[in-house]
């Protein structure tokens, strides 16, 4: 099971990362932040050209949570939410390690990558990838 699984991940990773039709991203999501004003949380959602609806399903799940549960952290500069073409912010995709759809959360330096949770669970249960979203985002020591 964990076989088949992690082929179809595979599969579905690679139709994310190949080239193709670029997709406008909600501007509303994206948040600019520089090195030297980081949040003590940042979400990054990293996507490329194209995009399948698991991907945009992670986005959509991830700014509904922005919006909803995270409202307060986000207006008070505690976590900042960033939609990211790594495809065209190549050193910040380096940085993380990204070279495809991914989800990944900056506790003021220390790296979750919730990629795999995220493509598990956006389609068919956001709500549970929300949670795995706000237990990283909890567990930091600074929200």
């Amino acid at each position: 099971m964990r076989i088949g699984f992690a082929l179809s991940l595979i599969c579905l990773l690679s139709a994310c990362g190949g080239a193709g039709n670029s997709s406008q991203t909600n501007e509303q999501s994206q948040t600019t932040v520089s090195d030297t004003a980081r949040a003590p949380i940042e979400i990054l959602y990293f996507y490329g050209k194209q995009r399948c609806t698991t991907c945009r399903a992670i986005e959509q799940a991830v700014v509904e949570l922005t919006k909803n549960e995270l409202r307060e952290a986000i207006a008070s500069g505690q976590v900042h939410y960033r939609a990211v073409d790594w495809t065209h912010e190549t050193a910040l995709a380096e940085r993380y390690e990204v070279a495809w759809s991914s989800l990944i959360i900056d506790c003021n330096g220390e790296i979750t990558n919730l990629t795999e949770q995220a493509f598990a669970y956006a389609r068919q249960q956001p709500d549970k990838l929300k949670e795995e979203v706000m237990k990283v985002c909890n567990g930091c020591k600074r929200y």
